[in-house]
């Protein structure tokens, strides 16, 4: 994980080049791909949420409205931290866009992903989920 320094020294190099900087405070673009606080640079494709929520859905066989729906049990759950994963890390989107793609306040946004990404570190089942979903992409 980069410290919250280095961050910041890559934050104002970039903003000095002109590189635009996306709504939040942990995630920059830059030429090659993504950078956030929480990973190495990552490979950018031009993925939409509403993609991520189809490939979702599709891989686990369920409806959108069930994925954004108020219904919770630890499957679900799971469902929705890999498609936060995805559309932070890959659609650059901020926490509160993924509230709203959703239908989630974005806290819960926020604790989804910060479960999701201690739980593709550690949990190969979880990654090789993840790795299905994106390869529906």
């Amino acid at each position: 994980m980069m410290s919250d320094q280095a961050f910041e020294r890559l934050r104002a190099d970039w903003r000095q080049n002109i590189h635009r900087v996306i709504q939040g405070r942990d995630t920059l673009w830059y030429p090659d791909g993504w950078i956030t606080k929480d990973l190495e640079p990552l490979a950018m494709e031009p993925f939409q949420a509403a993609d991520v929520v189809r490939a979702t859905c599709e891989v686990f066989g369920i409806e959108p409205c069930v994925f954004t729906g108020h219904g919770r049990n630890k499957r679900m759950d799971m469902i929705r931290q890999i498609a936060v994963l995805i559309m932070r890390q890959r659609c650059g989107k901020s926490y509160p866009q993924l509230g709203v793609v959703m239908n989630r306040d974005q806290s819960s946004c926020r604790h989804n992903h910060l479960l999701a990404l201690k739980r593709v570190a550690v949990d190969p089942e979880f990654r090789a989920m993840r790795n299905k979903v994106l390869e529906r992409l």
